[in-house]
């Protein structure tokens, strides 16, 4: 639930996209723009590639703060991981900011996904987001239409109705290519707040 009631105000500049998904009024049914008191390691783990992740005051979009991620690519993984856990809840819509302040050499990609009570993993039908340098990313994507469930065990066929799915987990997967120049070298990224509706 929102923190408090500048986070809900922040959330409005999302919400204001809602209409594009014909939602009149949306409210979200969780908030987290990294405002205090917050304990990360209650809610977040870094895995693979992001070695490290801090709430800072800048740059920051909308929430006051934002979480930055450090990342240190290497050639057998090429991708960090953010694993967000929730308390089971139903979502129809998620939104946040990812700020690259990278040049465009090294090119990263964010691939967000929900697991669900049903141990599906639910991705992107386009695959991914290319992170624009030097800029903020706006991800704003609706469920089930943005998303395709894929299948609890490997080697089953994805559900051919989604059904009305409960999740528990989000992750967010940022990738590099195989030509990635800066292996090894620290790399850092701003995520700003988090909307679920």
């Amino acid at each position: 639930m929102p923190n408090n009631r500048r986070e809900v105000l922040a959330g409005l500049s999302c919400s204001a996209a809602g209409a594009v998904a014909g939602a009149a009024a949306e409210r979200p049914v969780y908030s987290n723009f990294f405002g205090s008191p917050i304990r990360l390691d209650r809610h977040t783990r870094n895995m693979r590639d992001l070695v490290a992740s801090r709430i800072v005051e800048t740059p920051s979009l909308q929430g006051g703060r934002s979480l930055e991620l450090e990342f240190r690519f290497s050639k057998p993984d090429r991708f960090g991981l953010l694993v967000w856990d929730l308390a089971p809840r139903r979502i129809n819509r998620m939104c946040f900011h990812i700020f690259n302040p990278n040049p465009e050499k090294p090119a990263i990609t964010l691939k967000p996904g929900l697991l669900d009570l049903q141990r599906r993993n639910w991705q992107l039908k386009s695959g991914g987001v290319a992170l624009a340098p030097g800029q903020w990313t706006k991800i704003d994507a609706a469920l089930p239409a943005d998303f395709i469930a894929g299948p609890r065990k490997e080697g089953e066929e994805p559900a051919a109705e989604p059904g009305d799915p409960v999740f528990f987990q989000l992750f967010f997967r940022f990738e590099v290519a195989a030509e990635f120049s800066d292996f090894g070298q620290l790399v850092r990224l701003y995520f700003d707040g988090l909307l679920l509706f």
